[in-house]
C-alpha cells in the first residue's frame, strides 16, 4: 500500500471517528457522559494546580535551606 493511501485511510477513519463521537455526544447518554468528563476535568485540574502549589513551596523551601551552602559553581 501506497504511504498516500495509508494516509488518505488514516484520515477518512478520523473523520468517522469524530463523527461517531460528535453523534453520540448529542444524544442524552452521550451529554451525561460529556458532563460526567467535565467534572472530572475540573477535578484533575484543581488537584494538579495543588500539587504544582506544593511544589513552588517545597523548592522554595529546599532554596531557603540550601541557599550558601554551594561556594562554588560546578562547572
Amino acid at each position: 500500500m501506497k504511504s498516500t493511501t495509508k494516509i488518505l485511510l488514516g484520515f477518512a477513519a478520523g473523520i468517522a471517528v469524530a463523527e461517531g463521537l460528535y453523534a453520540f455526544a448529542k444524544t442524552e447518554k452521550g451529554q451525561e457522559v460529556m458532563n460526567d468528563l467535565g467534572k472530572k476535568v475540573d477535578h484533575l485540574k484543581k488537584d494538579l494546580e495543588g500539587v504544582v502549589e506544593k511544589g513552588k513551596h517545597l523548592a522554595e523551601d529546599l532554596a531557603k535551606k540550601f541557599n550558601g551552602t554551594v561556594k562554588e559553581p560546578v562547572a
